[in-house]
Formats: structure tokens, C-alpha cells, sequence
């Protein structure tokens, strides 16, 4: 598999392998979490290149469970479908 991470406008960062499957599988993950339809949906993702290296703290309420990664080892060490977000 040759994943990838993405993110949209409002911080959501997913894995996928296309921008095709990411759609499908933020489709599902906000439709089965959230009863989300199409239209309150964020789409306009962007690939994150993977050499960028990204923070991600696990734990809002402090530091104590921050990753430090390329997107790459993200996207291979996640596997495909949500990875994080700033809002949830």
C-alpha cells in the first residue's frame, strides 16, 4: 500500500491510499460518528507531503501523548481512515 496522509480546511487529517478512497472514507467516518450528510462536510483535502514532519498530541489536555512523525510513518503506522482532528 502506498498511504498518505490528508487534511482539510478544518483540520481533519485522514490516511488513504487516493484522494478518491479519502473522500469514501471521511464520507463514512462523519456519516457513522456524527450523522453527517454530503453537504456539512468539509472535502476540500489536501496530501501532506510525506517528508512533512507533524506533531500530533493524543491527549488534549496536556503533552503527555504527542507523536512526532513524518506523515509518512503516520500514514503507514495509522493505516487508512482517521487519523486526527483539531475539533474532535
Amino acid at each position: 500500500m502506498n498511504l498518505h496522509v490528508y487534511v482539510n480546511n478544518v483540520k481533519d487529517w485522514f490516511v488513504a491510499e487516493s484522494m478518491e478512497e479519502l473522500i469514501e472514507l471521511y464520507k463514512e467516518y462523519n456519516v457513522k460518528n456524527f450523522e453527517l450528510d454530503v453537504y456539512d462536510m468539509d472535502l476540500n483535502f489536501t496530501q501532506v507531503p510525506d517528508d512533512k514532519v507533524m506533531t500530533i498530541n493524543f491527549d488534549p489536555f496536556g503533552p503527555e501523548d504527542k507523536e512526532v512523525m513524518t506523515a509518512k510513518e503516520f500514514a503507514d503506522s495509522n493505516g487508512k481512515g482517521f487519523l486526527a482532528s483539531t475539533e474532535y
